[in-house]
């Protein structure tokens, strides 16, 4: 398997941009940061497919990053996981939708609860969940998210975690 491109915006401590991936639409920019299209290399899921490109959005935001949100995967036991990264510490963001009726959401990161009791809220709304600080060391990121419904995800977004306490939002 090939290796992501990790590149972008790298802070001090060796914190910084390290991928986010698109779940089911191309590369685009968002925040200033490359995202990869999906079927990126390494990064595999069992998500179904589906596009609503005329959901509004609540809140409204950007051309590109209403793109990512309006075609996504979604399942009720959704997973993605994403290979070949050097072990570290990461912050990761989750990209969650609801295009009909409030669910309730758990997350898991390498088989730990990081946030259970998650509600996705109402018709069109949208959140970037976390960071949640993961430690992988086995090459490979494990995601889950598991719901009372059908759970929408439309993008996952990492970075790598510096010498600092937390990582600070970006969006």
């Amino acid at each position: 398997t090939p290796s992501p491109t990790a590149t972008a915006t790298t802070g001090s401590g060796g914190s910084g941009f390290y991928r986010a991936i698109n779940l089911n639409g191309s590369a685009l920019t968002i925040d200033g940061n490359q995202w990869e299209a999906d079927g990126a290399p390494g990064v595999t899921s069992n998500g179904y497919y589906a596009c609503l490109p005329n959901l509004t959005l609540n809140p409204p935001t950007d051309a590109n990053r209403s793109t990512m949100l309006r075609c996504f995967r979604w399942n009720q036991g959704l997973t993605v996981n994403m290979a070949g990264m050097p072990s570290g510490s990461y912050d990761v963001y989750l990209y969650v939708l609801e295009d009909d009726w409030q669910q309730t959401m758990g997350v898991r990161l390498e088989g730990n609860l990081v946030q259970d009791n998650i509600s996705t809220g109402s018709n069109g709304q949208w959140q970037r969940l976390g960071p949640w600080r993961v430690s992988v060391t086995d090459g490979t990121l494990n995601l889950a998210v598991t719901g009372s419904g059908w759970i929408i995800v439309p993008g996952i977004e990492v970075w790598r975690a510096g010498a600092s306490s937390s990582a600070t939002s970006r969006g």
